[in-house]
């Protein structure tokens, strides 16, 4: 269960944030000043962090700039919640904006799930990372006889292009549902179904694009495998193709979208996207 720290002196606002965060199922800490705040956050490790910008014993942004210097090494994403529109201002002029969220008051639920969605990669996510990482390598590897070398998992910004050539298949069981997506740029694609099918292919065509689905459903068949010995019942799917120069796919979900990049030493990087919820 996700725990989140809130830090906020408002006790109505801290009340409609608890149980907003409840009813996600997140286990909640909370905070009503600045000093507690920070003593929580030296102490106790979060997965996201809520903090008006505005606290006692802490002038303006203060606290927020406190928060992001502690969590800079374990990424831990901070929502800056505030009715001021330059306290955002000022905190952008010292942070990245991918890095930090803002939530304006007054305060929704909507709002707040929103800011939470962006903030913090769903659990399903994450625990689909290491299932479909382990089934990509493979599979490319396997299937072409290149290397596979896996990147970092990022959570992929809105708009952000995925590809030439994707598939994307629809995950679903009784508790959740989405999607994931195998997404390669035209020179790698072209490679790998090269190395495929050997034959040499100059360009996406119709004799080769349904390569693309061909593979994602034998790394979706691997990751399902052993994600259903867990006991989640995921059931099987047909893939579909887009294709486009520089397309992004759009998994239509208000949830981040984990990216797993991978690269093909002297040949190029793919990805795969993996969207899903409860």
């Amino acid at each position: 269960m996700p725990k989140i720290l809130v830090a906020t002196p408002d006790a109505e606002e801290l009340e409609l944030i608890l149980q907003t965060l409840a009813r996600e199922k997140h286990a909640v800490t909370r905070a009503t000043n600045a000093q507690e705040a920070l003593s929580r956050l030296r102490t106790e490790k979060f997965d996201a962090i809520f903090s008006d910008t505005r606290m006692p014993r802490l002038s303006g942004t203060d606290l927020v700039n406190a928060l992001m210097t502690l969590t800079i090494n374990t990424e831990t994403p901070v929502v800056a919640m505030s009715a001021h529109e330059e306290d955002f201002q000022l905190l952008l002029i010292t942070h990245a904006k991918e890095k930090i969220h803002f939530l304006t008051k007054p305060l929704t639920i909507e709002a707040i799930v929103k800011s939470l969605r962006a903030a913090l990669p769903s659990k399903l996510n994450v625990d689909f990372v290491n299932p479909v990482l382990d089934a990509t390598i493979h599979t490319i590897s396997s299937m072409t006889g290149l290397a596979v070398n896996p990147g970092k998992p990022y959570v992929k910004k809105r708009g952000e292009p995925s590809g030439d050539i994707s598939g994307i298949v629809g995950v679903t069981s009784a508790g959740f549902k989405g999607t994931i997506a195998l997404t390669f740029p035209s020179t790698t694609f072209l490679t790998v179904v090269s190395k495929m099918l050997g034959m040499e292919f100059t360009e996406i065509n119709e004799e080769n694009k349904d390569a693309v689905t061909e593979l994602l459903n034998i790394i979706f068949g691997q990751a399902r495998k052993t994600l259903n010995a867990r006991g989640l019942g995921i059931q099987s799917a047909i893939p579909t193709i887009i294709t486009g120069v520089g397309h992004a796919v759009d998994h239509k979900s208000t949830y981040p979208c984990l990216c797993l990049e991978f690269e093909i030493p002297d040949v190029g990087r793919f990805k795969v996207e993996v969207c899903v919820r409860a």
